[in-house]
């Protein structure tokens, strides 16, 4: 390994650097999306059963015993709500309009930025190791026609040897790009699905949420 790393020149240190900065952050994209998922049909009936109720703060436990994205977004809704109710200040039919801010204000300063963290890391690396990898090519080929004009071509085998050394950097930057920009093209399908899944959540959440407040509404004398 040590002596292909070192037929590239030095120019597959930035490679091999490329290398393990995409490793880093594909792991940790991994591991970031696999910690967002969650059991949101299960999250949905459990919190619709407690708003049904009007039990609020229960509702809000039940987030807080989920892990993920959703759970997330539901938590600063609810507690929104929950702090609507010791409000009495707050107009009723605004509680809804707040909690939707709040929400949107969450999705975007929190939840969006996380999904699409290390995403524009990973596009440059796509892009950019094949770039150095020429470049490694084009210095060797410049080094190695330095070296014909003064030989000549009268041993083939050491051009052949040469031109195979030369184009080592090319060939070490697309290993490192080409499952970078794969990992990219995934990662961002996953920030789709889940924006996506936010939005129907959110919207659920937002209904659940209404219909409470009329149920209030109703029952008061």
């Amino acid at each position: 390994m040590i002596a292909f790393l070192a037929k590239g020149g030095v120019l597959m240190l930035p490679i091999l650097f490329c290398s393990v900065l995409a490793l880093g952050f594909i792991i940790e994209k991994l591991r970031y999306f696999w910690q967002a998922r969650s059991d949101t049909e299960t999250l949905k009936r459990d919190i619709a059963l407690h708003l049904k109720n009007n039990r609020i703060k229960e509702a809000l436990s039940v987030c807080k015993g989920h892990r993920g994205i959703i759970p997330q977004i539901f938590r600063v809704a609810l507690e929104n709500e929950a702090e609507a109710m010791g409000d009495l200040k707050r107009e009723e039919e605004n509680d809804v309009e707040t909690t939707r801010k709040a929400v949107s204000e969450e999705i975007q300063l929190n939840c969006i930025p996380h999904l699409e963290k290390h995403l524009n890391v990973l596009d440059s690396l796509a892009r950019g190791t094949p770039l150095l990898g020429l470049l490694g090519t084009v210095v060797g080929m410049i080094k190695l026609f330095g070296a014909i004009s003064q030989t000549g071509l009268g041993e083939p085998d050491a051009l052949a040897r040469g031109i195979g050394i030369a184009l080592v950097t090319t060939a070490a930057g697309l290993t490192v790009a080409i499952p970078t920009f794969f990992a990219h093209s995934y990662f961002t399908s996953q920030v789709d699905h889940f924006l996506l899944e936010i939005e129907k959540g959110v919207a659920w959440l937002l209904r659940q949420l209404e219909m409470r407040s009329l149920i209030a509404k109703s029952v008061q004398p």
